[in-house]
């Protein structure tokens, strides 16, 4: 079931298909908690990371990439331009 209220969490993907944080934090994949078969990039419409998606396994905090116009809360820190490229993660 359900593992809470689905939010945005402040990671997005780049034009280049990679992902980061809005708060210029480094992406890691080994450290995260995709839902199986995501991020599928669903339509082509999907770069943004919602967690506490729908998981058959009942895993609490599973992430799936989602698109606006969803609406959900949000937790996010504030965008650092300065330290825009180290969100990503080479």
């Amino acid at each position: 079931g359900k593992a809470g209220t689905p939010a945005w969490i402040g990671g997005f993907k780049f034009a280049d298909g990679e992902w980061g944080w809005t708060d210029g934090q480094q992406w890691n994949e080994e450290n995260t908690f995709w839902n199986k078969n995501e991020p599928n990039n669903n339509f082509g419409a999907e770069n943004s990371l919602i967690t506490n998606w729908y998981s058959d396994s009942g895993v609490k905090g599973i992430w799936n990439d989602g698109g606006f116009p969803s609406r959900f809360p949000f937790v996010c820190q504030y965008l650092n331009l300065d330290k825009i490229e180290l969100c990503r993660s080479s």
